[in-house]
């Protein structure tokens, strides 16, 4: 196990510190992942130069994990993920669900999107609404307006500046946990409310399978910066004024479905104290018995003793009103 050094960081979202060592991991692990797993990409350069470790930190106050340095991506790392066809999904369940909370918002709701991607929710909900896209990624953003939708390329804090106040719905999806100024980025998402409208975020949910999954590496810099609990979010809510907070978790997607009974089987293993939940990969002989079908039944009903999530998928979406 390697070291875990501490930071004396305070927390990126409330502001309490120092923050907890958790776990830690070599960012030449995490280089190596990339390359071997996500069909060659070099994720060197994406660290600053003197980090030989990434430590995940635990916030006393509100739970935020969060992760030192809080090294995120820039665009080159996002145009060569999103060449896989499962980076951008265009149905997400989360979608369905806040689509389905503007619905019921009287007249035709002018909406902003952060992060919007190649569109797929702005498309979803096209023709019912007014609705505008923010995306830094060309490419994306690119894909976006050839569908049609109106998308921009500037900052939420740019858009606070034009719009302040005039919208009846802002909302983002699978964003949040990539921001590293995350209070000033969510505080100019509300300040683009009218008094009343909808704030809805989806973020990975740590109270989940994802929270409980060893060597998760898109769960870590340079891709994700920040790791939201049921908790981390209410906190985040209260504070910037939202009021009615409520959260909502997914099921577990059918395309998830391998991913929550590996779980199942690495928390078994972990209850016979053959390794844990940690950032990096498990010992090889952990991996070779998850992988066995000779007794994957058997490690799923010890690892499903006592789940404390069970069904309960990869996303959780805070909602509420300015």
């Amino acid at each position: 196990m390697n070291k875990i050094v501490s930071a004396d960081r305070i927390c990126p979202s409330c502001g309490h510190g120092p923050g907890r060592a958790v776990d830690s991991i070599a960012t030449s692990e995490i280089v190596t992942a990339y390359k071997t797993g996500y069909g060659g990409i070099d994720v060197t350069g994406q660290f600053p130069s003197d980090s030989t470790h990434v430590t995940l930190l635990q916030c006393p106050n509100c739970d935020l994990r969060w992760y030192d340095p809080l090294a995120a991506g820039d665009d080159k790392l996002y145009e060569q993920l999103q060449k896989h066809d499962w980076y951008y999904q265009d149905d997400k369940a989360e979608f369905g669900f806040v689509a389905g909370l503007i619905a019921k918002l009287p007249g035709r709701p002018r909406v902003l999107e952060v992060g919007c991607g190649g569109g797929a929710f702005g498309l979803k909900i096209q023709g019912n609404v007014d609705y505008l896209g923010l995306e830094y990624n060309d490419l994306a953003a690119q894909r976006a307006r050839s569908a049609g939708l109106d998308v921009h390329r500037r900052s939420v804090g740019e858009e606070a500046e034009r719009n302040r106040g005039q919208y009846d719905v802002v909302c983002h999806f699978q964003v949040l946990e990539h921001v590293v100024d995350l209070s000033g980025f969510m505080r100019d998402c509300v300040a683009l409310l009218r008094p009343g409208g909808l704030f809805a975020v989806s973020v990975p949910a740590e109270d989940s399978m994802i929270g409980l999954s060893p060597s998760h590496w898109l769960n870590m810099p340079p891709h994700h910066v920040t790791r939201w609990s049921d908790r981390a979010l209410i906190d985040l809510f209260g504070r910037l004024g939202v009021r009615g907070v409520s959260l909502w978790h997914e099921p577990v997607a059918p395309y998830h479905q391998d991913w929550y009974r590996s779980t199942l089987r690495f928390r078994a293993l972990a209850r016979l104290g053959l390794g844990s939940a940690s950032l990096r990969e498990p010992p090889r002989v952990v991996r070779w018995l998850v992988r066995r079908k000779s007794i994957s039944r058997l490690l799923e009903k010890l690892g499903s003793q006592g789940f404390p999530y069970p069904n309960r998928g990869v996303t959780v979406t805070a909602y509420g009103f300015a």
